[in-house]
């Protein structure tokens, strides 16, 4: 067999194992999402899904109301001010799909904070996506994924803040140590632009939440509420709208220890005001692949003896 042929052989063997291993992980795994059921849609789709504001700004307290109340909603019942939204692994309400109960929250959540969905990326190439799409196909259910364009931060002047009415809030787990992508883009609308802040674990906060205020202001340039439940130095990536050009808006990346819990806290910026809901969106997030299969392609191909020889006559 002359070495041309040694050579082909011998990538087609390569390729042919990555490819396998690749395979293995990919249908042995796949990301799990998890959605709060409180104000879905039943099996309609909706984007938005019964907004707190109405298209085009106008506040319309009979048609919308926040979302994101973990058991049914807050306490007192109905009041958007103040309550315990949190988990509560005695409650005869369903309140979740995706998880291992529908009165199990994602990852075991019991904070006061209001949330609304949870995922996990099982493996280092994993990939998945939090929208009203993606619970519709996958539980049958239409979950309330929409927030505010002013949401992260409005678009006040001089200076803005972000508010808790219409803020989206998520849970996440990565299995294994890995960098993370987030993408985000709504549903019927181009052009709206997005923030997220990432904080590392969850709330800290377990009683009492306000659902009505501000939460950023100044773009997490001061200390946040008291009961958001993090501080600053909680803060493991963030969208910066300090200087002349946004950074990680609309997408934004940051590395994930395996088994550790990220909160995500997202939201319109600078589109519109606190109120201002119109649109759902969709979020996808996906393990960064290590290109740790370039060296393993090398190395296989040293096994096979082509690199190291030296050339007879030199």
């Amino acid at each position: 067999m002359n070495k041309k042929t040694k050579l082909t052989n011998a990538i087609a063997s390569v390729i042919g194992g990555l490819t396998l291993a690749a395979g293995g992980v990919s249908s042995a795994s796949a990301a799990t999402t998890m959605y709060n059921l409180y104000d879905n849609n039943g099996a309609t789709p909706c984007a938005p899904c019964n907004a707190y504001g109405q298209p085009g700004g106008v506040f319309n307290a009979a048609g919308g109301q926040t979302d994101g109340w973990v058991w049914g909603g807050p306490t007192p019942e109905n009041s958007y001010k103040g309550g315990n939204s949190g988990g509560n692994p005695n409650a005869a309400t369903a309140g979740w799909v995706g998880t291992s109960g529908s009165t199990t929250t994602p990852f075991n959540y019991v904070g006061a904070v209001s949330l609304n969905w949870g995922i996990q990326l099982n493996s280092a190439n994993d990939s998945g996506q939090i929208s009203n799409a993606d619970s519709l196909s996958r539980y049958g259910v239409s979950a309330n994924i929409d927030t505010a364009k002013g949401a992260w931060y409005d678009n006040a002047s001089p200076s803005g803040q972000g508010w808790k009415h219409d803020l989206d809030i998520g849970l996440f787990r990565s299995a294994v140590t890995t960098d993370v992508e987030l993408d985000i883009h709504g549903v019927n609308l181009s052009g709206t632009n997005y923030g997220f802040t990432i904080f590392q674990g969850m709330t800290s906060n377990n009683s009492g939440y306000v659902h009505h205020g501000d939460w950023n202001q100044n773009g997490n340039g001061t200390p946040l509420p008291n009961d958001i439940g993090f501080t600053l130095g909680d803060i493991v990536a963030t969208t910066d709208i300090s200087g002349a050009t946004p950074v990680n808006l609309n997408h934004i990346r940051f590395t994930a220890q395996a088994g550790q819990i990220y909160t995500i806290m997202l939201g319109g910026v600078r589109d519109g005001t606190w109120y201002d809901t119109n649109d759902g969106y969709v979020l996808n997030v996906a393990a960064v692949p290590i290109p740790g299969a370039i060296w393993l392609f090398g190395s296989a191909l040293a096994g096979f003896g082509f690199f190291g020889q030296r050339r007879k006559g030199n």
